[in-house]
């Protein structure tokens, strides 16, 4: 994985093995909340994406400013 296509492809790969199932178990408390006709369900939808969607997001941040640090220091030692 010396590749930056690699390092994307582990990326989506890792994220869809965290995303999957975080999408069917919130959609079923969501769609239980809905069903059973209770008002916080949009609060429950929207702490259910934040779960789902933060640590792909802030995995791909990270690596991204990694990557930008790495290769700030490649070359003659110093950053660019």
């Amino acid at each position: 994985m010396n590749t930056k296509l690699g390092w994307l492809r582990a990326w989506v790969v890792l994220s869809a093995m965290w995303v999957i199932p975080c999408a069917v178990f919130g959609l079923a408390i969501v769609t239980t909340e809905i069903k059973d006709y209770r008002l916080p369900s949009a609060g429950a939808f929207f702490t259910w994406l934040a779960i789902t969607a933060f640590p792909p997001a802030f995995l791909y941040a990270l690596g991204l400013s990694i990557a930008w640090v790495i290769r700030g220091f490649k070359g003659d030692g110093e950053p660019k």
